[in-house]
């Protein structure tokens, strides 16, 4: 090779100072998503990084599945936890889960017509991490995706106590009780109330949404959930089908979508299996 030639070879090759910054700038921009979802001028705001240059850098972190792009409200969210930042606006496994979920939900919403919710089993809670309400033209609430409820409140939780042994939901009764807002009496059961509850949702193969204790803003909608496991395995979360209140009785609308809805569940559980990233 001639001399000549050397100079624009190496011109193709990245500078070690180039790359460096490269990385510097893509931790900025993971730090910045560790304290919760963020838009594209939001990141712009915050870490004072060119747009064009944030937009390269958020394509290269979505296709390393460090970072994601929810489909539900287009906010960006990180898929793993940096050391030392912990944020509860992000749990263990919520962006491998939507991952995990947007296709099936997005076909079931396709084909019925009507939006799915994604939750994530997360202990005394369930986290909302990802809906096709968009697609339908519904609204989805400011600060909905990530949000947590209570497991005893939901349908999804309701479809996760259902898939747990009995002695799993005694501790995670006997753990509610150390805090009363997340406890069965803030939520309105007692507990002989609700295992003849569960015991409903394991005969039928779904639960409701009908439940006491239910977020007010959510009697909007009725919905059906069942959950998301794999073979015996703990749920990792539970997928629900809404539609507004008054139009359909739930056992109705099972009769026409829940076999739908479980084998959306099915192929999310698949999914989440099969998927070769760690679980954030």
């Amino acid at each position: 090779m001639s001399e000549s030639s050397t100079p624009s070879s190496e011109a193709k090759v990245a500078s070690p100072a180039s790359e460096v910054r490269a990385l510097d700038r893509g931790i900025r921009i993971l730090e910045a998503l560790s304290a919760g979802a963020h838009s594209l001028a939001d990141l712009h705001r915050r870490t004072g990084l060119p747009k064009p240059s944030l937009q390269r850098l958020l394509n290269t972190l979505m296709a390393h599945a460090l970072v994601r792009r929810s489909q539900s409200d287009g906010l960006y969210r990180s898929n793993i936890a940096l050391p030392l930042i912990r944020s509860p606006h992000r749990p263990l496994g919520s962006g491998r889960l939507a991952n995990a979920g947007i296709e099936p939900m997005s076909r079931v919403t396709e084909r019925e017509g009507w939006p799915c919710d994604l939750h994530l089993f997360d202990g005394l809670f369930t986290r909302l991490v990802e809906s096709t309400r968009y697609r339908c033209g519904f609204e989805i609430p400011a600060g909905l995706i990530d949000q947590r409820f209570s497991i005893f409140a939901t349908a999804a939780g309701h479809a996760c106590l259902a898939q747990l042994p009995d002695a799993k939901i005694d501790d995670i009764i006997q753990r509610s009780y150390r805090d009363f807002e997340w406890s069965l009496q803030a939520h309105g059961w007692s507990e002989t109330a609700l295992r003849a509850q569960i015991e409903q949702v394991r005969e039928r193969g779904y639960a409701t949404r009908d439940l006491p204790g239910m977020p007010e803003s959510w009697k909007l909608f009725n919905a059906i959930a069942v959950s998301c496991g794999w073979e015996d395995e703990a749920p990792v979360g539970a997928v629900t089908i809404l539609w507004p209140a008054g139009v359909m009785r739930s056992d109705a609308f099972a009769r026409r979508y829940l076999e739908g809805l479980r084998d959306a569940a099915r192929d999310i559980a698949r999914a989440w299996v099969e998927q070769r990233v760690p679980s954030p």
